[in-house]
């Protein structure tokens, strides 16, 4: 690698730290994973764990606010999934995709409310 390259993604490293992301899935990364409708999820904000409320995923998968204070957010089920997300205020749009192993569903949170 030259020495220009180099500087180039030791800069970029550096503009990365501290930033928490979740994977970045387009969709052919989301081939195979289905929408996970109709599960029972808390969200809570965090911290300091302030509960949000208990909803239910469309039949798309999709968990819906007209809007959300920005912050830090826990989507969790009764299975033991739990999914962290930061949101920046404003309308959300997150999806649980995933599958289902020994009857449970495995699932992973997309958030479409906030576009890189």
């Amino acid at each position: 690698m030259n020495r220009s390259r180099r500087a180039f993604v030791g800069k970029a490293l550096a503009a990365m730290s501290g930033v928490i992301a979740l994977p970045l899935l387009s969709l052919p990364a989301l081939a195979g994973e289905d929408p996970i409708p109709l599960i029972d999820v808390v969200v809570e904000k965090t911290p300091p764990g302030v509960n949000v409320g208990r909803m239910q995923t469309d039949r798309n998968g999709y968990l819906r606010f007209k809007s959300l204070s920005s912050g830090s957010y826990v989507v969790s089920d009764k299975f033991g999934n739990k999914a962290s997300v930061k949101h920046q205020g404003g309308p959300v749009k997150w999806r649980l995709i995933g599958s289902t192993k020994n009857g449970k569903p495995v699932w992973t949170l997309v958030d479409e409310s906030n576009p890189l």
